[in-house]
Parts: structure tokens; C-alpha cells; sequence
């Protein structure tokens, strides 16, 4: 069983983890058009800021982590993933509870995806950055591998 203090926590923990979740989001995207832009001092500044977003969910994660305990100790019920906790939620608190709780986890989830699928694109862009710069290295260096194809798709021998 669960009370309603406990459930109001939840409450506000899943609307703090959403909260934050949009913020990182928010600066996962910027940080993509920093890098576009080449405005390295902000990327310096926008990982600050992350570090210290992901630092706040950690501790919300222990607060989570804590209530969790809390009811596991005083119950039948063995919550040992986000699953079970919606099932003892949707079983044991008034559904207009049930149902901001289940805004807020699809939010979660659907920010989470969004971070992921950003993170990934900055990571290509950073990948092909560095590619061009070693290529451009090799260039100036004249030690450049790069090779030029003719109109049949074969590589070209000369000029």
C-alpha cells in the first residue's frame, strides 16, 4: 500500500525529473548549434551546465530511490521497477494521481528518446569535424590520402 504523502512525492519527484530532463534537452539541441557555429566557449559553457542538470537528477534519483525503500519496507509489494510502480500506483492512489503520474513517466520517456536521438547527432557532427580537420591536416602536412574519381567511377591517375 501506499499513502498519499508518498504519492504526492512521486508526483513531485517525476515532475522534477521532467523539468530537468527538458532543460538538458534544451541544451543538447543548442549545443548542436553551437557546433554548427563554432562557438567553442559556449560548448564549454553548455557542459558546465549539463554537468550540473545530470548532478540535480542524480539527486532526485536518490530521493526516488529513497521513497521507493521507504514503501518496499512497509509493504507486500516489491517495487523494483518503474512497471510495478505504476501497477501499485494504478492499483492503490485516485486515478486523477494515476494519471499525472503517467503524463509525467511518458514525458520522461519521450525526453529521454529526444536527448538520445540529439546526443547521437552531435556525436556524428563531431565525428565528421574531426575527420575533415585530419584530412586538412594531411593536406597542409602533404601526406593527404585523398584520392579523386573520374566520371566512370574509377580513381583518377592524373591530371
Amino acid at each position: 500500500m501506499i499513502n498519499q504523502s508518498e504519492i504526492q512525492n512521486l508526483l513531485h519527484l517525476w515532475k522534477g525529473f521532467c523539468e530537468l530532463h527538458f532543460e538538458l534537452f534544451d541544451l543538447t539541441s543548442t549545443e548542436y548549434i553551437n557546433l554548427l557555429s563554432g562557438k567553442i566557449e559556449e560548448l564549454e559553457e553548455n557542459s558546465i551546465k549539463k554537468q550540473n542538470i545530470v548532478e540535480s537528477i542524480r539527486k532526485l534519483e536518490s530521493e526516488r530511490k529513497e521513497i521507493i525503500e521507504i514503501i518496499n519496507s512497509r509493504s507486500n509489494n516489491s517495487i523494483s521497477s518503474i512497471n510495478s510502480l505504476i501497477q501499485l500506483l494504478e492499483n492503490n492512489s485516485h486515478s486523477t494521481d494515476f494519471k499525472i503520474f503517467s503524463g509525467y513517466n511518458n514525458l520522461l520517456k519521450d525526453l529521454i528518446t529526444k536527448i538520445s536521438m540529439q546526443n547521437k547527432k552531435n556525436q556524428i557532427f563531431l565525428h565528421k569535424a574531426v575527420n575533415q580537420l585530419q584530412d586538412l591536416k594531411g593536406i597542409v602536412a602533404g601526406t593527404s590520402n585523398n584520392q579523386t574519381y573520374n566520371a566512370k567511377g574509377r580513381i583518377a591517375t592524373g591530371p
